[in-house]
């Protein structure tokens, strides 16, 4: 079969914007997640500049090490927005987790007891100079079906085990318990579905409480 010229160029264009259109994937050091990379994002410097690109993002951002460079990514589309420069690189380096967390239960069960450590200083009248932020967020987002066991653990132990631990350790007649849920816990989400239950569990949870 002979094809013309002008089918021959509209061949190229179509091969053309498959190769313009293809995106790389890359996972993240720690976590294993798969973000996308684009070389032509901003480089910060400052504090204040993450707080410029959160907001332009309607705060859905997070911060990432991948491929030794620490960089912002947009939670919705997993996709870097910019890279980290100067002393923000080595700020964001020095808080960035570490090997531990890849253990969930031995980190969930370590940050228990520095939370139980942190009331009990309480409880003495010794100021509280830290605070304790537990936070989930799916490996990899896909229906039930396809969900392989990893990824149900990695977005859930954190919020059943995390809110239990301070559920246990914290008094029932304090007069406020904030827990980062989501209104997926209540209205689903077909490709988060561990995320949505992990939520669901910290809504039955404050009204148990």
């Amino acid at each position: 079969m002979k094809f013309s010229s002008s089918a021959k160029t509209v061949a190229a264009a179509v091969v053309f914007l498959q190769i313009a259109n293809a995106t790389t994937m890359v996972e993240s050091e720690v976590f294993g997640w798969q973000y996308e990379l684009d070389s032509t994002v901003p480089v910060i410097t400052t504090q204040e500049e993450i707080f410029t690109t959160a907001d332009a993002y309607n705060q859905t951002v997070g911060i990432e090490l991948v491929g030794g460079t620490m960089m912002m990514i947009d939670l919705l589309q997993n996709k870097q927005i910019a890279t980290f420069g100067g002393g923000l690189d080595e700020w964001a380096r020095s808080n960035y987790p570490g090997e531990e967390v890849l253990n969930d239960s031995a980190f969930i069960e370590d940050m228990k007891n520095q939370l139980a450590g942190h009331l009990d200083d309480v409880r003495a009248g010794i100021p509280l100079e830290q605070s304790l932020a537990a936070r989930s967020t799916d490996s990899d987002d896909t229906i039930f079906d396809n969900m392989l066991h990893s990824d149900w653990v990695a977005a859930s132990t954190c919020k059943f085990q995390g809110s239990w631990n301070m559920h246990e350790l914290l008094p029932l007649d304090m007069d406020f318990l904030i827990m980062l849920s989501s209104v997926s816990g209540i209205i689903g989400n077909p490709r988060q579905v561990n995320y949505a239950a992990g939520n669901t569990f910290q809504n039955g949870l404050a009204q148990y409480r």
